[in-house]
């Protein structure tokens, strides 16, 4: 018995130390990146110190367009007293430890009455790691504020859900204040009947919109929101129809294939002998302009569906499963319905995959038995998973690459996984699970009754 002890605690150092080896390996190539600069948070550190020269932080940024709050950049004045690499370090550790958070966010939702084994949460660990990792590396490369929207949005949803308040709507406020999407998370609390929640969010954000006026002064602050409303109003023209083969939104999906443009897509402009077609008919703009709005209308539409379905029918013990689907649910439609949502947004979507793959290792490892669409579904989603998480110019080279995007593979799997997310509710889950313990109970019961 000692010897076993022994072996199994050997074993367990064994994968600490491998765990802890492959960390740092991991963190000193993040590190490195983040040294060597070139990424989005340079753009936010300069419209740091831009503010504190008293300069318009929406022009002259040598990296790129900023495209956030006065909030934000005030945010990071800290960052500007540093040298430009530490400064970058400072802003990947940050988003690590978010990561983390999300991480353990995630890992109490698939351990509640419908909990997975420790091996299956073994499986469930790598499968979302490998899911995330490219959309990782991305972010951490570009330094991007994904992450921080990301948690930001479901923490501050976890924390409204949990009754902390004001905790909750403050982080979603933040959200808001930061890049306008979370603001997606009130229409929900609306058929939630979470009133409070909306009327603390909606005073907060406002706050938030003044508070840099107490540093740079009321008239500097109001230039600086009317600058940035007029960068970021999604009715913008520009907005209208992307032509961006990077972009995933239902304003870049639909005119890739349904739209003339003018001017050849981004991957047709790079590559001049680019011997693809994707266009199956051509829509006058007016009537796609249309078809672009009902779709919205119809991604709204979804919100109150999951809101009440089947709400009489709920038991408080599996609130957590259909938080987890909802949250899916609102990150999924975040990704469609929002204009300019590119290869690093698709952070989002690791929570939808994170809650599919629960959904089917909880299903192979209590044996429940399922249909053939529900099997068929199973297939679809680990293939189109699987086609995400290889998805790198690194691992299937360039070409395929950019036909997966030509072809706005992204957008594509993003709408297919409206359906899954139907086909794979919690409510269906739990039916299983009561019906197979039923007949496990019938069973035992008749096998008794034989045996006596």
């Amino acid at each position: 018995m000692r010897v076993i002890i022994k072996f199994i605690s050997k074993k367990r150092t064994l994968q600490s130390v491998l765990y802890t080896l492959l960390g740092l390996v991991v963190l000193g190539y993040l590190l490195s990146k983040a040294i060597s600069g070139g990424n989005d948070i340079n753009v936010y550190v300069h419209a740091a110190r831009q503010l504190t020269k008293g300069s318009n932080i929406y022009i002259l940024n040598p990296f790129n367009n900023y495209l956030y709050s006065p909030l934000f950049a005030l945010m990071l004045v800290p960052l500007v007293l540093v040298p430009a690499a530490v400064a970058r370090v400072v802003w990947l550790l940050l988003n690590i430890a978010i990561i983390i958070r999300l991480w353990v966010i995630q890992k109490k939702l698939i351990t509640g009455t419908l909990a997975l084994s420790k091996s299956n949460q073994i499986y469930w660990n790598i499968s979302i790691a490998l899911l995330s990792f490219g959309f990782l590396n991305h972010n951490f490369n570009l330094g991007q504020v994904t992450i921080l929207l990301l948690w930001l949005t479901v923490e501050g949803l976890l924390q409204i859900r949990q009754r902390k308040l004001w905790k909750g709507t403050a982080l979603l406020a933040l959200g808001i204040n930061i890049k306008i999407i979370p603001l997606l998370l009130l229409v929900h609390l609306f058929f939630k009947i979470e009133i409070r929640a909306i009327v603390y969010t909606i005073l907060l954000v406002t706050v938030s919109l003044l508070l840099p006026a107490f540093f740079i002064g009321l008239k500097f602050n109001n230039k600086l929101l009317y600058t940035w409303k007029n960068i970021i109003n999604p009715a913008g023209e520009k907005y209208v129809f992307e032509n961006n083969d990077g972009c995933h939104s239902l304003n870049a999906l639909l005119p890739a294939f349904f739209y003339d443009f003018e001017e050849p897509s981004t991957i047709e402009k790079q590559y001049p002998d680019w011997n693809y077609r994707r266009k199956i008919a051509s829509v006058p703009e007016p009537v796609l302009v249309l078809i672009l709005q009902a779709s919205r209308v119809l991604l709204l539409l979804i919100i109150p569906v999951i809101a009440y379905y089947r709400l009489k029918e709920r038991q408080p013990e599996y609130a957590y499963l259909y938080f987890f689907w909802e949250m899916a649910y609102l990150l999924l439609i975040t990704l469609l319905l929002f204009p300019h949502q590119m290869k690093y947004s698709m952070l989002y979507f690791v929570p939808v995959g994170a809650y599919i793959i629960f959904y089917y290792l909880f299903v192979i490892q209590e044996k429940l038995k399922i249909n053939s669409t529900e099997k068929m579904t199973g297939v679809l989603a680990g293939l189109f998973m699987l086609i995400l998480a290889i998805m790198g110019r690194d691992i299937i080279g360039n070409h395929l690459v950019n036909f997966l995007d030509y072809y706005h593979f992204m957008g594509i799997n993003n709408l297919l996984f409206l359906i899954i997310l139907a086909v794979c509710n919690p409510h269906r889950l739990v039916q299983l699970h009561i019906t197979a313990n039923h007949s496990f109970s019938d069973t035992s019961f008749d096998s008794n009754s034989t045996s006596s």
